[in-house]
């Protein structure tokens, strides 16, 4: 019989266990339990986002096609209002940065993946 075909002796295990088999405390439960459903939140942002950047893209076109400009200022500063109201400076740097990724929509839509 080879060393690889013996059983563990029952009841003790040299390994530690895994990740898998291992009891969590009860702060790693909440902390796992609490990172899961942050990481839902998130993929719903990600989701509005992706949202957003299409009606940007529409808006844009729009305007464009009227003959305006692609960017709307006065918007765009009512949109950062918005965001600092509710959230402070923080809601400031996270508006322009969501402004940032729909204002470029419309570049985006127009180049090929194999342009990026």
């Amino acid at each position: 019989m080879q060393a690889h075909d013996t059983a563990p002796v029952t009841g003790h295990n040299s390994c530690p266990p895994s990740e898998s088999e291992r009891v969590l405390t009860p702060a790693e439960q909440v902390v796992q339990t609490t990172r899961g459903r942050i990481d839902e939140i998130d993929d719903q942002i990600i989701g509005l986002i992706e949202q957003r950047r299409k009606l940007s893209t529409e808006i844009q076109s729009a305007r464009l096609g009227a003959g305006g400009t692609k960017i709307s200022y006065g918007r765009e500063n009512v949109v950062i209002g918005r965001y600092s109201r509710e959230l402070g400076k923080p809601g400031r740097v996270l508006s322009l940065a969501i402004l940032e990724v729909c204002r470029g929509a419309l570049d985006r839509a127009a180049r090929r993946p194999s342009d990026s």
